[in-house]
This record gives structure tokens, sequence and C-alpha cells, in this order.
């Protein structure tokens, strides 16, 4: 199991990203100019999602992020192209018939507009568009979980602080 020194903590954390998400994490060059990130592409990065209590994934192709950083936080977006038919399983899948006809989309529709708006990565075979541009706004904070075993949490120095 990887581990990340916490000075500040006076331990050494469990990284739990690694050990639940190591298929998820992706490396990517950038540069920071003036607190601001921008990466180079992220070949298929593969997002976790959760709509109405029901998991799938968004899959972006050549990913950038534009991130404003700051020492606890960062918010930007995250650019890219969607794959379409991933993006619209999750769609129909997590939003019934009931919730899509709230907004007044219809689904057949709204598949149709995908694919002929699609603007990248053409398939082989069809030659037709199987990504679309997308972006999603993204609003990031570090946080590290700790265990209260022996009162550590009650008696520490730090305190917690909840954003809108």
């Amino acid at each position: 199991m990887l581990r990340d020194k916490k000075p500040w903590l006076g331990e050494t954390l469990k990284r739990i990203d690694y050990r639940w998400g190591q298929s998820l994490i992706r490396e990517s060059k950038g540069k920071i100019t003036d607190s601001v990130l921008t990466t180079e592409p992220i070949g298929d990065l593969v997002i976790p999602w959760m709509n109405l209590s029901v998991p799938s994934i968004h899959i972006f192709k050549d990913a950038r992020l534009h991130l404003n950083l700051s020492e606890d936080n960062a918010d930007g977006i995250l650019a890219g192209f969607a794959d379409v038919d991933t993006w619209y399983y999750q769609l129909i899948r997590n939003d019934s018939t009931h919730h899509l006809s709230n907004g007044q989309i219809s689904g057949i529709s709204l598949y149709k507009a995908l694919r002929r708006l699609a603007d990248a990565y053409p398939d082989q075979e069809t030659g037709s568009n199987t990504a679309i541009s997308t972006s999603l706004d993204i609003k990031m904070t570090q946080v590290f979980i700790s265990h209260d075993t022996a009162g550590a949490i009650a008696s520490s120095p730090f305190k917690c602080q909840f954003r809108p």
C-alpha cells in the first residue's frame, strides 16, 4: 500500500486513491503560470459518476484542465470530447423517461442530435464522429480523512471549515 506522510498530523496516512482508484489515475504534463494550471491533453479520462443513486462513468478523450489554484482548493474547467454512446447511456440509465420529460427532452431526438453534432474521433468503418466537444465546471478542495481512535481529532488544533 502506498502511503503519504502528513507531518502536521504526525502520522503516515494510507492513500485511498491508490487503493480504490488506481485504474482511474492519469498523468499529464502541464504548466502553472500565475497560479493557473493548464494541462496537455489526457488520453482517455474515466470519471466515476452518480445521478439519482445510479453509478456510471463518463469518458473524456483529450481532456484538458484549466484550474485556478490556491493553497487548499482549485476551480476551473475540464474540457475535452465526451464519448457520445457512453454519455447517452449514462443519461438514459440514470434519468428515467419521466425525468427527461420534465425537461422536455426526447431521448431519441437527443441521441440523433448528439450523433449529428459529434465533432471528433471518426469511426474507422463509417467515418461518423463518435465524440462531442464538452466541458465541466470544476471545484475541488483538498481533504484528509483521519479516523479518531484515541481522541486525536478532539484535541487537534485544526478546525474543519465548510464552504457553500
